[in-house]
C-alpha cells in the first residue's frame, strides 16, 4: 500500500521561503525568558551527568505531577504517558486508537496536524464547526479533536460546551482528543476542561515555558488507554528526553505568580498588536482569549493571503501564515503571532500595512 505523502505545513513553507531581514510573526516560538527555576534544574541535571534513559512512560514523579492535574483519570502516574512534545501525544492517540474505515472529526479551522495525522492513519477526516459538531457525528466516528486555547484563533472552549462534547463522546463511543498545549496561556480567564471516560488530554511545556526545542509533552487518559499506547510509544521514541523531563518537573512546580507574569507579558504584546492592526483599513480579527495568535480577516484587502504571505517572505519583509494552512475556511485570513518581542510586533505589522498600500 502506498502511504500518502506528507508535505511541510504552510507554516514551515513560509518560514523556509524567508529572505534575510524578515521579521517573523509566523512560527509560534515564545520569546519570553525561560523561568530561572527551570534553567537551574536543567543545569543541575547536566552537572550531575543525568543523561540516561528514563522509564518508557516517563519519570514516575513527573507522571504523577501531570496526573494530579487530571484527577478524573485517577490522578495516578499510570494515567500519564510522557511524550516527545505534544505532537507525539496527538500522534499516539490517532495512530493507536483509530484505523481504516473510521472517521475523525476535526475543527473547520484548526492546527494542521489535526488533518494530517488521521490521513496518515488511513482514516477519513471530517471538518465541522465545533458549535454544530453533533451533525458531523456518524456511526463511523471514532474520534473528535479539539484544541483550547485554539491555534490559530485563540478561542477558549467554554467549560459547558466541553462537558457537552465529553458526554456526547461517552454516549456515542468515540474519543474526545483535547489538545491543551496552550492551557497556561489564557488572557481573560483560565480554561476549564472537564474530563470523562472517553476524554484524552494532551499538554506540554513548549509554549508556556518557552522550551519548544526540548520536545516534552504528555497524554493523560484512562490507565488502560495509556497501557495500550505504551508499546507504540516505546517503539517510536523509547522515552522522552531525560533533561526535558527535568525541565517539565521544575516547570510544573513554579509559583502561580510566575506564570501570571508570563501571561501579563502576552496581554501587553496583544495590546501592542491590536493597536497596530487597528491602523490597517478594512481588517478585522477574532479577539483571542488564549494562546498567542491573532486570526485576522484580510478578505477585503487582498485576493490571496497565501500569495501575500509568500511574497512578503521572499521580499524579506514579514512572515505571516495564510489562513488556508488551517483549513479551507481560513482562506483570506492571516495568522499572526504576538509571541514575538513588542518592537518586532510593531515593525512587523507596519511592514504588513505598507505592503497593502
Amino acid at each position: 500500500m502506498t502511504r500518502p505523502s506528507v508535505p511541510l505545513s504552510l507554516i514551515r513553507q513560509v518560514a523556509l521561503a524567508a529572505a534575510p531581514g524578515a521579521i517573523s510573526l509566523a512560527v509560534g516560538e515564545p520569546s519570553h525568558a525561560v523561568p530561572a527555576a527551570v534553567r537551574d534544574a536543567i543545569a543541575a541535571a547536566v552537572a550531575a551527568g543525568d543523561f540516561g534513559y528514563t522509564p518508557n512512560a516517563g519519570r514516575a514523579d513527573l507522571r504523577q505531577a501531570v496526573a494530579r492535574r487530571r484527577p478524573a483519570h485517577g490522578g495516578e502516574a499510570d494515567s500519564t504517558l510522557v511524550t516527545v512534545g505534544s505532537q507525539e501525544a496527538l500522534a499516539l492517540a490517532v495512530f493507536g486508537l483509530v484505523g481504516p474505515g473510521d472517521e475523525v472529526v476535526i475543527p473547520d479551522i484548526g492546527y494542521p496536524a489535526y488533518e494530517t495525522l488521521p490521513r496518515l492513519a488511513g482514516t477519513t477526516g471530517v471538518r465541522a464547526p465545533l458549535a454544530a459538531v453533533e451533525a458531523a457525528i456518524t456511526p463511523r466516528t471514532r474520534m473528535l479533536i479539539v484544541g483550547s486555547p485554539a491555534n490559530p484563533t485563540g478561542e477558549v472552549l467554554a467549560a459547558e460546551r466541553f462537558r457537552q462534547l465529553a458526554t456526547l463522546a461517552e454516549e456515542r463511543r468515540f474519543w474526545l482528543l483535547s489538545d491543551e498545549v496552550y492551557e497556561e496561556l489564557w488572557l481573560d480567564a483560565p480554561p476549564s476542561y472537564p474530563s470523562g471516560p472517553r476524554v484524552l488530554h494532551v499538554g506540554g511545556i513548549s509554549k508556556s515555558l518557552a522550551l519548544t526545542g526540548l520536545r516534552l509533552g504528555w497524554l493523560v487518559a484512562p490507565p488502560d488507554v495509556t497501557q495500550q499506547l505504551l508499546g507504540l510509544h516505546q517503539n517510536l521514541v523509547t522515552c522522552a528526553p531525560s533533561l526535558a523531563q527535568v525541565a517539565a518537573l521544575a516547570g510544573l512546580a513554579l509559583p502561580a505568580a510566575e506564570m501570571e507574569a508570563i501571561r501579563d507579558g502576552y496581554r501587553r504584546r496583544w495590546a501592542t498588536m491590536r493597536n497596530a492592526l487597528a491602523g490597517i483599513r478594512d481588517v478585522t480579527w477574532r479577539e483571542p482569549q488564549g494562546a498567542f495568535y491573532c486570526f485576522a480577516d484580510f478578505r477585503r484587502r487582498v485576493a490571496s493571503t497565501t500569495q501575500l504571505a509568500f511574497d512578503l517572505a521572499r521580499q524579506g519583509e514579514v512572515l505571516v501564515v495564510p489562513g488556508e494552512a488551517f483549513g479551507p475556511a481560513g482562506a483570506g485570513w492571516l495568522r499572526l503571532t504576538f509571541a514575538a518581542p513588542e518592537e518586532a510586533i510593531r515593525e512587523g505589522v507596519a511592514r504588513l500595512a505598507a505592503a497593502l498600500q
